[in-house]
């Protein structure tokens, strides 16, 4: 999970990233990742999600594990757009951050 200033962001093995809105208590966008994360960050901007595949039971058995994807997250529109991904890492992505 990841918090920036009223949204929080949260992924899991179902690949589902998820971004709710804190005061309102409601989820506002969601976005299929195509892989299992135990990893998300904002950008220092909060305009950007980037999630990092991470092994799981019975998860990512397809290889995915070590796959990022950054995500365009547009508040006023309540979306998220993938913008970038790749494929750098042999193993689980177990941190992931922006450099400021």
């Amino acid at each position: 999970m990841a918090a920036h200033h009223i949204h929080f962001a949260a992924v899991g093995a179902d690949g589902e990233l998820v971004v709710y809105h804190a005061k309102k208590r409601k989820r506002v966008a969601s976005a299929a990742l195509g892989f299992g994360s135990k990893t998300v960050a904002w950008s220092p901007d909060s305009r950007q999600l980037c999630c990092g595949a991470s092994g799981a039971p019975n998860n990512n058995a397809d290889g995915s594990d070590g796959k990022y994807a950054v995500l365009d997250f547009d508040s006023a529109r309540s979306a998220l757009t993938e913008s970038s991904s790749g494929h750098n890492a042999k193993k689980s992505v177990s941190a992931i951050a922006f450099s400021p």
